[in-house]
């Protein structure tokens, strides 16, 4: 920066005479951006927005701000606010919500307790008998007074929310091949439930889409939009779908806990169609709209600030124009750093087929927020890295050259490795195969394999927070933090660290593992079926010696980023501050 101040004309004559003025401050220039760098964090560290973490807790302190020796950033940005509500049960919703970060409705028991009433402290509203001809103005069902259990008049409940909605637009939704009128949500075909982008997020059944079409609050839920234009939300019906059955005029039929829609016979115009809708999720695990190039950083792949290729995949422009547009740069510039962006969720032809040259580095990413659909399989030729990609097929990895693959937010149909290095992070796989006799590094964290499982013989395999439904074969094995349902067969050692494996493996070595003795200690899922949003992610009920086994106290498995235990212990600390005195609680999880 200070060289840059000089007078052209220095700068000029300081070239033409090898630099030697700019050798002379670059010393300078170093000092000036320590203290440069020093003077912006001192900046910064005023406000609780930008402050480092070292500092956050003496900026709580100011506040009074100590939930149980873990402050968050978000409950010091709110704390007065936070503190004007407490007592309140939408203060306690705010706090757990700016504590741990995860959607919560809390329930008070007195408004919904029978009970015989005081003259003073009359409330109408709790009568015996609710409406039942209209349940959804028919107001709760009113319960008798419990000595135990949750419906007492000094207990709250809180319930958290474990899954999200997570929003999808733009999506072109699947076509029933024999049936042209009819469509899933999902561009992959699959019946998957909507949900309802609010606060919390709840699942979209018939009931619930019935009352936002009367409240005219539909497009929280779902958009559909023809070639024509939007269907306006006058015509959108809700209908069990389980057996197609096409309308008999030009309203819409939706079945949103199949996650199916039907057009009516009016409707001329089958093509083209987009949606706009949510899909529940558990975290920002396997193809979704997250956060892909932090994802990127995370697996130590970071997408470059000035790549030397690129290229955008958006307003008709497909990924085979990528590939196209990369396979004939080769011969122009070769031994370069390409990068393909997709910028929307409309799905993609396929198969597709990327290679990269030696020298060559080739990254295909989704934008943040968007989640796009290879309507088919993938081959990878070289150093190639895929991020925030569906596919519908496997990803094959050709044994040409030097491949390396990396696997960043990605939900894929199998992958067959060819590559002397794979690595995949925040990914869900139906299986991974490695052919017989081919010895490569096969790195997965935070991901789950589904039962198809890991035939990997000759591969040395590194597990870290993965679950793992099926199977796994390797020549050497090292795993922490994980969850195997199968006993492990290698070829070689291997250690299995803070992780559950049931007995056997052989020469397998194990390492403040579960179970020690306790055959009771196993796994326990809220969901197996892979297109559940809960797929992978433990039960309420799951054994504390796996929900808290992992190195950090916290779970075993794919979903050990999320931090659940940690967010429990945090969330019961906001008990002391924001309950009024002489309320209990408990925390029970809605999704």
């Amino acid at each position: 920066m200070i060289y840059e101040l000089l007078p052209a004309e220095h700068r000029i004559r300081d070239a033409e005479l090898g630099h030697p003025l700019r050798a002379l401050l670059e010393p300078i220039e170093a000092e000036y951006q320590r203290l440069r760098s020093g003077i912006d964090g001192r900046y910064a560290d005023l406000f609780v927005e930008t402050c480092s973490a070292e500092v956050l807790p003496l900026i709580g302190a100011l506040l009074a701000v100590d939930d149980g020796g873990v402050v968050a950033r978000g409950s010091v940005a709110n704390a007065v606010r936070v503190r004007r509500a407490e007592g309140t049960a939408a203060g306690l919703a705010r706090a757990v919500r700016d504590a741990t970060g995860w959607a919560a409705h809390v329930v008070e028991s007195l408004p919904l307790l029978a009970s015989t009433q005081h003259v003073n402290y009359r409330r109408p509203a709790a009568v015996r008998t609710p409406d039942v001809r209209d349940p959804d103005r028919g107001g709760p069902s009113f319960r008798s007074v419990a000595v135990r259990g949750p419906y007492r008049p000094d207990h709250v409940q809180v319930h958290v929310h474990r899954i999200e909605a997570q929003p999808a637009c733009g999506l072109r939704p699947g076509a029933v091949s024999d049936r042209p009128w009819a469509w899933t949500f999902d561009p992959a075909g699959r019946d998957r439930q909507l949900y309802v982008r609010a606060d919390p997020p709840i699942p979209l059944d018939h009931r619930t889409l019935r009352r936002l079409a009367r409240a005219g609050e539909l497009d929280t839920a779902l958009r559909i939009v023809l070639q024509d234009g939007p269907v306006a939300m006058a015509r959108v019906r809700s209908a069990d779908l389980g057996t197609w059955v096409r309308p008999a005029d030009d309203t819409v039929a939706v079945d949103p806990v199949r996650g199916r829609f039907a057009l009516g016979s009016a409707v001329t115009k089958l093509g083209g169609i987009r949606v706009d809708v949510a899909f529940g999720g558990a975290g920002d695990i396997g193809a979704g709209p997250g956060e892909h190039r932090a994802l990127l950083a995370a697996a130590d792949a970071p997408l470059p600030t000035s790549p030397e290729w690129q290229f955008v995949v958006a307003d008709g422009r497909t990924l085979t124009d990528a590939v196209s547009a990369w396979d004939a740069r080769a011969g122009t510039a070769p031994g370069t750093t390409g990068v393909i962006r997709i910028l929307d969720s409309v799905t993609q032809p396929g198969p597709v087929a990327f290679t990269a040259a030696a020298g060559e580095h080739l990254i295909v990413v989704a934008a943040d927020g968007a989640c796009p659909y290879v309507d088919g399989g993938v081959t990878v030729t070289g150093d190639v890295v895929l991020a925030g990609l569906r596919v519908r097929g496997a990803v094959a990895v050709s044994d040409k050259g030097a491949p390396s693959l990396v696997l960043v937010g990605c939900t894929v149909g199998g992958v067959t490795v060819g590559a002397t290095r794979t690595r995949l992070h925040r990914c869900v796989t139906s299986a991974l195969s490695v052919p017989a006799g081919v010895r490569c590094a096969l790195s997965i964290s935070e991901s789950v394999v589904q039962s198809s499982g890991i035939d990997a013989p000759a591969a040395d395999v590194v597990l870290d927070a993965v679950t793992l439904f099926g199977s796994l074969s390797a020549r050497t094995l090292t795993a922490t933090d994980s969850i195997l349902l199968e006993p492990p067969n290698l070829g070689g050692p291997g250690t299995l660290s803070h992780s559950y494996a049931p007995p056997g493996g052989g020469t397998l070595r194990r390492a403040h593992c579960r179970p020690e003795g306790d055959p009771s200690a196993v796994p326990r899922f809220a969901s197996t079926a892979p297109d559940d949003p809960a797929f992978g992610q433990l039960s309420p009920v799951c054994p504390d010696s796996i929900a808290r086994g992992a190195r950090d106290g916290e779970e075993m498995g794919a979903y050990r980023f999320l931090r659940r235990p940690a967010g429990l212990d945090h969330l019961r600390a906001q008990f002391d501050r924001h309950l009024r005195l002489g309320l209990t609680a408990d925390v029970t999880f809605a999704t």
